[in-house]
């Protein structure tokens, strides 16, 4: 966990103590990740690689929540109120290791560690204003602008030499 951004201020046997609660999975490339649904209110961190997670609706429909990459997470609290009409399915697109950590002892954690509360709130507020933006984007811009829209997100966050980015995931 010391390599996702939240646990980064947590001393070293905090963070010792924390690895030894989660449930560690490694995925090769490709390979569909069925038990990330969550079931058990549980959160799941992404330590190495990307996840890709989508929402299948009942119409058949499927659209891409988000990519997950390096310190992000998704879970489940077992709250009603926010829970998705749509089916949650994962699979990794590069080769990736999640650590799969109880609800209740994040909780704790939480607790006992006002910066990973801070952090944690943070993250949260982020991804939320991510989503509002990609929801604008859906209902606002034609295929072809939201087609654009994407790969000047994806262009900053890849490495860039001589006025030239590549893209990877495509």
């Amino acid at each position: 966990l010391a390599l996702c951004p939240i646990f980064e201020n947590l001393g070293a046997a905090k963070i010792h103590e924390l690895d030894a609660r989660c449930r560690w999975r490694h995925y090769a490339a490709g390979c569909s990740i069925e038990d990330i649904e969550l079931s058990a209110p549980e959160l799941c961190f992404v330590v190495n690689g990307i996840i890709r997670v989508t929402v299948r609706w009942s119409d058949g429909k499927t659209i891409i929540l988000r990519d997950l990459d390096r310190g992000s997470f998704v879970g489940n609290i077992k709250n009603p109120k926010t829970e998705i009409a749509g089916q949650l399915k994962c699979h990794a697109i590069t080769n990736a290791v999640t650590a799969r950590m109880q609800f209740q002892t994040f909780q704790s954690a939480i607790a006992h560690e006002p910066d990973l509360l801070q952090k944690f709130v943070a993250a949260l507020t982020l991804e939320n204003g991510k989503m509002v933006n990609r929801l604008a984007e859906f209902s606002f811009l034609r295929v072809r602008e939201r087609v654009f829209a994407e790969l000047i997100r994806m262009s900053r966050t890849a490495d860039v030499t001589a006025g030239t980015a590549i893209i990877s995931p495509p």
